[in-house]
């Protein structure tokens, strides 16, 4: 049975956008649209005939006038385990005759966070031209660790199933992915890199074992002897890591060079390719990582996928497209919409660089907004929700390996499985040389361990 929204009829596409992805997408129930001139709230009307009324603040005071949230409270509900950040009205979910009342905008903060709409009111970036968790709202307003997408969807599913409706339970999984920036040690490639990578080891880093490691595999290496590549052995401990789970393993590998910043040894390179067949023979997948230059060029990024469909293709034949921008790097003005003309299917770029957590508001998978042109696309979004670097890099987050860190992260994964969505973990074979960094990887992707 469908459910009915009442809705003004200001900004059709968007509201129409928003409906689909909220109700059919996320929340898993049919619905139709009914837009009116007249109304005083919006409505969702259950086949009961109970309504939820909820204000139309987003779009009547913030869409398109360069407004953005400057305070948050937090709703407590019956029907949820944890509070919910509210920014666009007020904290209640009032029971009154034939229905509810709720006193925020439900739609409008979905769509505020599903776009990353802020991103195309804030012009702030970092030196790379990335958006940063550091310049959001989601910072001021500490909302960042709240999936309140997913919060809202299952407050509306738990109503819609107490007034009778029949809406399957969803459950979510931990997408397992990694960024082969380099598939081989370039830490070897000369003699002054691999003693200024001994030094940062030893000096910074505490880690001896490391060093000593990468000394013997230099050494190695040079007088012609078999060596242990560190780099490349961390894509086969992904692999196993995700064999013992019985799941597939995402590994985005970049095309082309279009920037000092991006990896020499590119899906053309003779030792990527033999890597490529061994991760496509062992049952995991291959996706597009277009390099540093890519967002910003678009002839780099044609460029990079004819380079890709050539080469997956060839290895793999035809199949789902997957993506993630190199250095995360996003225009909220083109890049969806670039990605979406290279015939892309899921992209997983969205995720903060220096904080992990829910930068759309979500964990679900979802389609995507061109608000530049203010119309849906087909590309979907699998928001990337925890990153190594995010976490212990000395510019972000910057924490430990402490049973702490490993507490925080764990609640993160369940805080997106709780709702039903899915948590992409991003997690480098650069990092993932150490004990601690394999220790605290596996005692994350485990799920047995997660509560």
């Amino acid at each position: 049975m469908n459910i009915t929204l009442q809705v003004k009829s200001k900004y059709v596409n968007e509201i129409e956008y928003i409906s689909k992805v909220f109700f059919s997408e996320i929340v898993g129930v049919s619905f139709v649209i009914d837009f009116r001139d007249d109304l005083e709230f919006n409505t969702i009307i259950l086949p009961s005939g109970k309504k939820i009324y909820f204000p139309n603040i987003f779009f009547d005071d913030y869409y398109l006038n360069g407004r953005l949230p400057e305070s948050v409270q937090y709703l407590k509900s019956e029907y949820l385990s944890e509070k919910v950040p509210i920014f666009f009205g007020l904290p209640s979910v009032d029971k009154i005759d034939k229905g509810f009342k709720f006193g925020f905008d439900i739609l409008g903060t979905c769509f505020f966070l599903l776009t990353c709409y802020e991103e195309f009111v804030n012009k702030k970036r970092d030196c790379y031209g990335r958006f940063l968790h550091a310049y959001s709202c989601s910072n001021k307003l500490k909302y960042v660790e709240y999936p309140i997408v997913d919060q809202f969807a299952y407050l509306i599913r738990c109503i819609l199933i107490e007034d009778g409706l029949n809406i399957s339970t969803k459950s979510g999984s931990l997408n397992i992915t990694c960024d082969v920036d380099w598939p081989y040690d370039n830490r070897l490639s000369s003699l002054k890199i691999t003693l200024r990578t001994v030094a940062y080891l030893l000096i910074k880093k505490k880690r001896l074992r490391c060093a000593i490691n990468l000394v013997s595999s230099f050494i190695k290496k040079r007088v012609g002897w078999s060596y242990q590549d560190e780099y490349r052995n961390a894509v086969t401990f992904i692999m196993e890591q995700c064999e013992t789970l019985n799941k597939k393993g995402l590994f985005y590998f970049i095309p082309k060079k279009t920037h000092s910043l991006d990896t020499d040894q590119t899906l053309l390179s003779q030792d990527a390719n033999e890597l490529l067949n061994e991760i496509h023979s062992r049952g995991h997948l291959i996706g597009c990582h277009p390099g540093f230059l890519c967002s910003e060029k678009t002839r780099e990024m044609l460029n990079s996928y004819n380079i890709f469909y050539s080469e997956l293709r060839r290895i793999c034949g035809e199949g789902i497209v997957h993506n993630r921008n190199h250095f995360l790097k996003w225009d909220i003005n083109s890049t969806a919409r670039e990605l979406n003309d290279q015939g892309v299917d899921f992209d997983s770029t969205l995720g903060f660089s220096d904080h992990i957590g829910f930068r759309c508001g979500t964990a679900y998978d979802f389609t995507m907004f061109d608000l530049k042109n203010r119309e849906m696309l087909k590309i979907k979004q699998r928001p990337l929700i925890i990153m190594d670097a995010s976490v212990f890099h000395t510019s972000y987050q910057y924490l430990d390996y402490s049973v702490n860190t490993e507490v925080y992260l764990k609640e993160i994964v369940n805080r997106a499985l709780r709702y039903g969505g899915n948590c992409t973990l991003l997690w480098h074979n650069t990092h993932l040389l150490s004990d601690e960094d394999r220790n605290m990887y596996k005692s994350i992707i485990m799920r047995e361990e997660l509560c």
